[in-house]
């Protein structure tokens, strides 16, 4: 029999600034490992389109499900 086990997250420490330019954040993702310029507050889901520089998380990645 499977179990349904539930993940919180607390989003506010999965995604860590590493840079402040100006006013434009880079950071990266501790789960994903994912890094680049934040388009937004946490990044942007695997489904955005990725300019090279962004922080996309990966495709397996959880905060997928939480910026969906």
């Amino acid at each position: 029999m499977k179990k349904k086990i539930t993940v919180k997250l607390d989003i506010q420490k999965i995604v860590r600034i590493t840079g402040n330019h100006g006013g434009y954040e880079t950071g990266e993702c501790l789960l994903c490992e994912a890094s680049g310029w934040l388009e937004g507050e946490f990044g942007s889901p695997y489904s955005t389109k990725d300019t090279g520089a962004d922080l996309v998380h990966k495709k397996n990645c959880l905060m997928n499900k939480v910026l969906a």
